[in-house]
């Protein structure tokens, strides 16, 4: 399962994409899966079996799908991680302006900084999120 395999995953691109790990755990476990039913059930092989297999739709995952959800998974996951090392009006702008994708201007009158130092504070946190990512993955920031 994909939960037991998780805390051992390195995304590394060279060796594939995401898709391609997360494929190879789901077809081991539909293998698995068939392999235990084969063992208490035998399948009729008549025509009604046949046709609803055949109705079933050949859908393809977007693989361009799959790593978007895993940088914004891997997003999350750092941003959580590094939230700690900022003062809460620095993770404010940061969230406000890159996450909520709120004007600058309106952050920075609201929380009373000139819009340079919101841009400054963003940076910096970003900067962080992409360093704990890099450490993650075993790459040199």
């Amino acid at each position: 399962m994909v939960f037991r395999a998780a805390p051992e995953f390195r995304y590394d691109p060279a060796k594939g994409s995401f898709r391609g790990w997360l494929f190879t755990i789901a077809r081991n476990e539909i293998r698995k899966f068939i392999t235990r039913k084969a063992h208490r059930e035998r399948g009729t092989g008549d025509s009604d079996m046949r046709q609803i297999l055949e109705e079933q739709p050949d859908v393809q995952p977007d693989e361009g799908e799959w790593d978007r959800e895993y940088q914004l998974t891997l997003f999350h996951w750092a941003a959580e991680r590094v939230k700690v090392d900022f003062r809460d009006a620095t993770w404010q702008v940061f969230w406000r302006t890159v996450v909520q994708n709120e004007p600058v201007e309106v952050v920075s009158r609201e929380l009373g900084l000139t819009t340079g130092a919101v841009y400054i504070a963003r940076s910096r946190v970003l900067t962080r999120i992409k360093q704990e990512i890099a450490t993650a993955h075993g790459v040199e920031s």
